[in-house]
């Protein structure tokens, strides 16, 4: 790295909302980091604004890429500490990397191919490999419901047998499966249940916000599909959670869930946030009974607004 370079390299010109579109970070996130870790360290302008340096892009975006393979934030810090302290600064050596946008619409195209064919090897090496280049809620938003998207409209159409969307079905939920398992240890200790409506089956969006969410580590845990009333009450006084989050994509599963409220008037204060999602709760008013928070956003969106509201939930329900 020449002398013109490096200067660039660490020239201020970056603002926190510059930096967060980016890296593709909350801004919030950003100075967590910066007062938890020291990470990174931008400089302040005359206003007393913070000002970000390609350096410090490069170092959230690899700080980013480690907590998405399973690392928390504070061991991916000391690990970035312990490689500058040897010499090995993985922003300085590989800083062209950092950059470089994964062709996700290319990826999404293959994968659906790939599907068709019902070839489980060549689909799971594309997420796989994906998993290691990009970010989790890219091949969310990329690849998994694009594909998801054509094989189900193929199907309705009559182009397509119903064991291809089921095999395409069970691949992505394997996957998710393996990779929610590979997430190090959780930094928080509210606990989310997560868990799809009685007589729901359809788990693959309740499961990208499980691996999302242990991702940027909330203790998330799914409770599987078909979610029974019956002793709910138990498991929301034993666990105690500080958010359940339930999931339906048809009406009368949503309706179901109505049954939750007389247990949950049981459970002590501070009582649970309950947080409803899927297309079963879309332009439908939430049943009295059940007192509930309805999400329906993209589901990068979808967590961070989770996020806001276990951030402002301290005593378990939202102001």
């Amino acid at each position: 790295m020449n002398a013109t370079y490096d200067q660039n390299f660490h020239t201020p010109v970056y603002t926190i909302k510059a930096i967060s579109r980016l890296a593709d970070l909350p801004a919030v996130t950003l100075r967590a980091w910066e007062r938890r870790y020291g990470l990174p360290r931008p400089q302040r302008g005359e206003q007393g604004y913070r000002l970000y340096s390609e350096y410090d892009l490069y170092t959230v975006r690899w700080l980013k890429a480690q907590i998405e393979k399973g690392l928390t934030i504070s061991r991916a810090a000391e690990f970035l500490s312990s490689l500058r302290i040897s010499g090995n600064d993985p922003v300085i050596s590989q800083p062209s990397t950092a950059s470089v946008k994964y062709n996700s619409k290319k990826a999404a195209q293959k994968f659906y191919q790939y599907l068709l064919k019902m070839d489980s090897l060549k689909a799971g090496d594309l997420l796989e490999k994906a998993y290691e280049e990009t970010s989790a809620e890219e091949i969310f938003d990329g690849i998994i419901s694009p594909a998801l998207k054509e094989t189900g409209e193929a199907w309705h159409l009559g182009e397509l047998p119903v064991v291809v969307e089921h095999h395409a079905s069970q691949l992505i939920m394997q996957k998710l499966h393996r990779w929610t398992g590979q997430v190090g240890r959780v930094r928080q200790d509210a606990l989310i249940m997560a868990a799809c409506a009685p007589n729901e089956h359809h788990q693959i969006g309740i499961l990208m916000l499980v691996l999302l969410l242990r991702l940027r580590g909330w203790d998330a845990r799914f409770f599987g599909t078909d979610l029974a009333m019956d002793g709910i009450g138990y498991t929301l006084n034993l666990l105690q959670p500080r958010l359940v989050l339930l999931s339906a994509t048809m009406p009368e599963n949503a309706e179901n869930l109505t049954g939750l409220f007389k247990d949950l008037e049981a459970v002590p204060e501070p009582k649970p946030v309950i947080v409803l999602g899927g297309s079963g709760f879309r332009n439908k008013p939430i049943p009295e009974a059940l007192p509930g928070i309805i999400i329906d956003l993209p589901i990068r969106q979808a967590v961070d607004r989770i996020e806001e509201i276990l951030n402002h939930s301290g005593t378990g329900k939202e102001k």
